[in-house]
């Protein structure tokens, strides 16, 4: 009676549940890293990974119609490992075409302005003085003329000179009044300048120097390269050019087996220990990606973890081994799912 009672225990132990552990590998990898790729050598493509959604997203950044005048210069004031901020320049991509066409446009805008600056200014000093000298000339000659004219006309008046002569000592005073306004409007061009049809033909120009070098520059501008995200920079080799990888915060890669899926979950419990550091990090699932990868001819599904990394003790890159606390299964619904794997029926 004794020992049915023992073994009657031992068979309902077995119905009690407990959590069901699974083991796995981690990998260390930054929260966001962005990249600067070239893709042809007229090609730039931006790309940015969140690997803690499995997300990856990317854009042409710039095609150059002539690579051969263009390259990367990096910011000479950037060095690997320095953090850098989000909108902060990294970069210029410079092409000698643009900077040549762009110096010519802001040389010849520079010599149109000087030509009209010298039109509505005025002429030179020289000129200046010689247009008041000749209006000086010209109003000393009418008032000499007005004495004899006065004479003239009290001499008509007595009909002493003839019709034609007073005609005549008329028009020469016209004709010199007439050289005193010709030579006052001409001192006024000469100090403003003022030359209506050639000014308005150069500020056309003017305006149209103006629209190439603005747009020019607008493109010019299109060359500076901005970090997308805070993080630390990085320069790299091949094809990617450089990289900013967003540091106070970790994710924890970890490879589940098609087996084992079912029994987690998103926000299932998990312990990861770190080798580099030594350091335990309690956490549960982020995410689970639903595509499947091969990792030694075994189909896997990646899960995630995030993990803070505010002291930068972590790097990425770097391994440990994780425990994620599966649902809870009783012994004998364990030896179940054993015995389904082994004969190749799944039944999970």
């Amino acid at each position: 009676m004794k020992g049915f009672g023992i073994g009657l225990g031992i068979l309902l132990i077995g119905f009690f549940p407990w959590p069901y552990w699974i083991k796995v590998p981690c990998y260390i990898v930054p929260m966001e890293e962005w990249e600067l790729i070239q893709v042809n050598p007229d090609k730039l493509l931006s790309r940015i990974r969140q690997n803690a959604h499995f997300k990856t997203s990317q854009y042409l950044l710039l095609q150059f119609d002539r690579q051969d005048f263009v390259q990367f210069i990096p910011d000479s004031t950037l060095r690997c490992g320095q953090k850098v901020e989000r909108g902060q320049i990294i970069g210029k991509i410079v092409s000698s075409e643009n900077q040549l066409l762009l110096s010519n446009l802001q040389g010849e805008l520079k010599k149109a302005k000087a030509n009209l600056a010298v039109l509505q200014a005025g002429e030179k000093p020289a000129v200046q003085e010689e247009a008041t000298e000749a209006l000086e000339y010209a109003k000393a000659q009418h008032a000499a003329i007005l004495p004899q004219l006065e004479r003239k006309r009290k001499l008509f008046e007595q009909h002493l000179v003839s019709q034609e002569e007073w005609e005549l000592m008329c028009a020469t005073e016209a004709l010199l009044r007439q050289n005193v306004a010709l030579q006052e409007a001409r001192l006024k061009v000469v100090h403003s300048g003022e030359k209506a049809e050639m000014i308005r033909l150069i500020e056309a120009e003017i305006e149209r120097l103006q629209g190439q070098v603005n747009a020019l520059q607008s493109k010019v501008a299109l060359g500076e390269i901005r970090a997308p995200l805070d993080g630390v920079f990085s320069f790299s080799s091949d094809s990617v050019l450089c990289r900013v990888i967003r540091m106070d915060s970790m994710v924890c890669v970890m490879p589940i087996r098609q087996e084992c899926l079912s029994l987690i979950h998103p926000h299932s419990p998990v312990y990861v220990w770190d080798r580099m550091t030594g350091k335990k990090h309690r956490g549960i699932i982020f995410a689970i990606d639903q595509k499947s990868v091969m990792v030694r001819n075994q189909p896997v599904f990646l899960a995630t973890m995030c993990i803070s990394n505010r002291d930068m003790r972590l790097s990425a890159g770097s391994l440990g081994r994780g425990w994620i606390v599966g649902k809870s299964m009783s012994f004998w619904a364990r030896l179940d799912r054993w015995w389904r794997i082994h004969r190749g029926n799944m039944g999970f």
